[in-house]
């Protein structure tokens, strides 16, 4: 099974910037879920640039691993 991990950066100068000026912050929602989503796509893509035959892509079995400091990508 083969395994890519990309590194989660510090997202506490968010909180910081939504006490000083909560307005900016209006209509976007769940950061931390979305960042999560990004990177899951990001992982996604350095899948698929590894793999030879795009149409084997679809076949793979991916699963997501989050950790405190990084989120993993398994595949087959």
């Amino acid at each position: 099974m083969n395994c890519i991990k990309l590194r989660k950066n510090n997202q506490e100068y968010l909180k910081k910037i939504k006490t000083i000026n909560p307005k900016i912050f209006s209509g976007r929602k769940n950061l931390y879920k979305n960042y999560n989503r990004v990177l899951k796509n990001i992982l996604l893509t350095m899948i698929f640039m590894k793999i030879k035959n795009p149409s084997k892509f679809i076949d793979k079995k991916i699963k997501f691993k989050n950790n405190k400091n990084y989120i993993f990508a398994y595949f087959k």
